[in-house]
């Protein structure tokens, strides 16, 4: 058995677990439709895992872009369900937007012009802005409850403020500066 079947069995494994126990807490709680979300994000990513398992044994063009097709679809409900455990509405404008910018490369490097590397960075990237969406969601929904922000708020609340305009420059300085000091402090030559 090589690693391909192994990493195959154990992700679609995996995501299906995670599913079939989140829909049984769905059942007992079913006022809680967030819950049924998330389940529903890791059977579509137990399906996707499936299809990439049968892709890569296949070698099949139509199967691999599908198979990413679900990824991103998964990832879009695992962001819907964190929106609706927020009690926000979702982004549904903003998930379209970003699934349409990532599919649509995606498919040029798929079948027009085959470009692996292109493909990973493109699909990275669009899963990124799904995830960024997401920790918006999470540090919006912490806003009124500072106590509950947790650490992905914390850490979401740093990168705003290290990333606003005006202090990008000064603050990569300061960092610059202070590892130089910590380094010469240690008397390490660079």
């Amino acid at each position: 058995m090589n690693y391909y079947n192994v990493i195959g069995i154990l992700n679609t494994s995996m995501a299906a677990i995670f599913c079939i126990a989140l829909l049984a807490i769905w059942r007992n709680n079913r006022a809680l439709n967030y819950i049924r979300v998330f389940g529903l994000s890791y059977a579509v990513r137990s399906l996707c895992f499936g299809i990439f398992y049968f892709a890569f044994s296949l070698e099949n063009p139509v199967l691999r872009y599908s198979a990413n097709i679900f990824l991103l679809f998964a990832i879009m409900f695992l962001s819907i369900g964190l929106s609706s455990r927020r009690l926000r509405p979702p982004r549904y404008g903003a998930l379209l937007a970003v699934g349409v910018l990532t599919l649509l490369p995606l498919l040029h490097y798929q079948f027009m012009d085959p470009n692996l590397l292109a493909r990973v960075i493109i699909l990275n990237c669009g899963l990124a802005l799904l995830s960024v969406l997401m920790l918006r969601d999470v540090v919006r929904g912490a806003a009124g409850h500072p106590g509950r922000a947790g650490a992905c708020g914390f850490a979401a609340r740093v990168m705003r403020r290290l990333s606003s305009p005006p202090a990008v420059s000064y603050r990569v300085g300061r960092i610059r500066s202070a590892v130089r000091g910590f380094l010469l402090a240690r008397r390490f030559d660079f």
